[in-house]
Parts: C-alpha cells; sequence; structure tokens
C-alpha cells in the first residue's frame, strides 16, 4: 500500500497550529499538546459537546504527534469527531461563519492572518525584484500588476455576491498558477534557484516538529488510514493524479507556446480544478467525505490559532 499511497494528491495545504496564552513551563513557549488543547476547548464550547463526545475528542488529541505541526496530525481527531457528533453539531461545524471575507481563503481566518499572508507576498515580490534583469522587471510588473488587478476584481466579485464562494476559489487558484507559470518562465534556472533558497531560509519555522511531519508517504499513509482506503480507490486517486498532471502541462505548453491567452488558461484551468474536484470526491464513500471536510476544518482552525503566536512570524 506505501507504493500506492506515494501519489495521492495531498487533500490539506495549510500550516498548523498553536493557542494564546498557553505555554510550556519549562520553555515559555506553547507545546505541541497545548495547541491541539486549545483547539479541544474551542469545538467544546461551540459545539456543546457532552461528557462522552468530550472525552473522545481529548482522547484523540496526542494521536499523530509524530507529525506536528502539519495537518496530518488532525486525521485521528477527524474521523473521531464524524463518528461522535449528531447530524446538527456536524452541519454547525461545517458552516463558515457568517462574518467571513475574501481572505477567508478556506474557513474562518482573521483580516490578520491575511495581512501576515501579504507581508509574506511583498517579501517575495522584493526578493524577486532584486533578481531581475532591467528587461525582466519591465515583464516582471506587467505579469505583477494583471495578477493584483484579476485579484481585486475577483474578490469584489465575492464581496458582491457575483461569485460563490467556490467559484471564487477555483478561480484564484487558477490565477496563482498562471502567474506561477509566468515567474518559472521569467527566470533563469539560476535565478530560479536563488529565490527558492531565498524563501527557504526567511520562511517560519516550528520550534517542535515531529520526526515525520515533512516525509509524504508518511503523511499521505496517514490520510489512507484514517479514511480506510481500499486498493482499488488508491489506484482511482492515482489514475485522477496523472491525469490532472498531463492536462496541466498540456496547458501550460499551449500558454507558453502563445496558442491561448492568460484569460483562455485560466478558464481552462477552472474547469480542470473543478473536474478533477468532483472526479476525486466520487471516488471516496459518504463517509470518507465526511472525515475530509471535518479534516479540512480542523486544518485551517488549528493554522488560525497557530498564527495567534507572537513568536511565531515570517521572517522577512
Amino acid at each position: 500500500m506505501q507504493r500506492a499511497i506515494k501519489t495521492i494528491l495531498p487533500l490539506s495545504i495549510l500550516f498548523i497550529i498553536g493557542c494564546e496564552g498557553m505555554f510550556d513551563k519549562n520553555q515559555n513557549k506553547p507545546s505541541a499538546f497545548a495547541d491541539l488543547e486549545a483547539l479541544a476547548k474551542e469545538l467544546t464550547e461551540e459545539l456543546d459537546l457532552n461528557q462522552d463526545q468530550e472525552n473522545g475528542l481529548y482522547s484523540s488529541i496526542r494521536k499523530g504527534d509524530r507529525f506536528h505541526p502539519h495537518p496530518a496530525r488532525l486525521w485521528q481527531m477527524a474521523v473521531e469527531l464524524s463518528n461522535s457528533l449528531t447530524e446538527s453539531q456536524i452541519e454547525q461545524l461545517l458552516t463558515p461563519p457568517n462574518d467571513s471575507g475574501f481572505h477567508d481563503f478556506s474557513y474562518g481566518l482573521k483580516p490578520d492572518d491575511h495581512e501576515r499572508s501579504a507581508r509574506k507576498d511583498e517579501f517575495f515580490i522584493t526578493t524577486l525584484r532584486s533578481l531581475l534583469t532591467e528587461e525582466q522587471l519591465e515583464q516582471f510588473e506587467i505579469i505583477l500588476s494583471y495578477r493584483d488587478e484579476q485579484s481585486e476584481l475577483l474578490k469584489n466579485s465575492l464581496e458582491s455576491g457575483d461569485l460563490e464562494f467556490k467559484e471564487f476559489m477555483l478561480n484564484l487558484k487558477a490565477l496563482r498558477t498562471l502567474f506561477k507559470i509566468q515567474i518559472g518562465e521569467l527566470l533563469t534556472d539560476e535565478q530560479e534557484e536563488e529565490l527558492k533558497s531565498i524563501m527557504e531560509e526567511r520562511k517560519p519555522r516550528h520550534f517542535r516538529k515531529g520526526r515525520d511531519s515533512e516525509k509524504m508517504d508518511r503523511i499521505k499513509e496517514a490520510m489512507a488510514e484514517a479514511l480506510g482506503l481500499t486498493e482499488e480507490q488508491i489506484q482511482q486517486l492515482e489514475i485522477l493524479m496523472e491525469e490532472i498532471e498531463n492536462s496541466l502541462e498540456e496547458l501550460k505548453t499551449s500558454f507558453t507556446n502563445e496558442e491561448i491567452t492568460q484569460e483562455q488558461f485560466r478558464e481552462n484551468m477552472v474547469v480542470l480544478f473543478q473536474d478533477h474536484h468532483e472526479n476525486r470526491r466520487a471516488v471516496f464513500t459518504e463517509e470518507q467525505l465526511l472525515i475530509i471536510d471535518i479534516h479540512r476544518v480542523l486544518a485551517v482552525r488549528a493554522h488560525r490559532h497557530f498564527f495567534k503566536h507572537k513568536w511565531f512570524k515570517f521572517h522577512g
């Protein structure tokens, strides 16, 4: 099974976790257990868990320590909640807050989290500019202007109700993919390596990393075990992964060869992402989909807690 799991597309992308005001007495920094305990306390209060539900939730906290702070450590918590919550509690958990805005890139993040992300983007852009030649800079400013202009249009469409949240996310993902491809085409191999090195050096670090927190094979295996994937499901997911990779490469080639415009690229990407998402969900059972959806919410909630830590910030 481990061989087959290697190519499963990860279902969660967010770095996690933390809690505000809960510190390890020996280190004056929040412990991994305190991070998850804060999340469990939040869920207990919001969902009004009974004693059995609360006991089950807290017993799941220790499971997955080896993945901290990766969202993979939350799979067992998601399994526990999928089995113990009532239908009304599940509905409440999966419903985004009413005050969600365009900065809710997945679920319930606050504006200050968006500002942190903006600072990282600003650092990336400043660093990139420092690596470019004058000729490259001219092209880059055109690329950046288009990205920022289209991002703002998407956000305005979401806030006005012209775009639903899922449509907004698909279009935003397509725009970001376009930007990434354009930057890749602009840079030389040496510039790309230097940019990667600088960003890697400056990225946030978590002081308590589990031994498997960066081992993708183990991370994918944890997902497969939590969902109870069959060999047939794993094979289907492998096929879907291969199909989308091939389609992405074809679209990239068409765009770089100027066979399609920026707008056509984005439109095709939205359709591709939508079809892939629907085809993947069709592979899973209803029980597995519930675990996946709960895990997504837990990952974003944990991410929100994590970025409350004053000691954790982007080193730009």
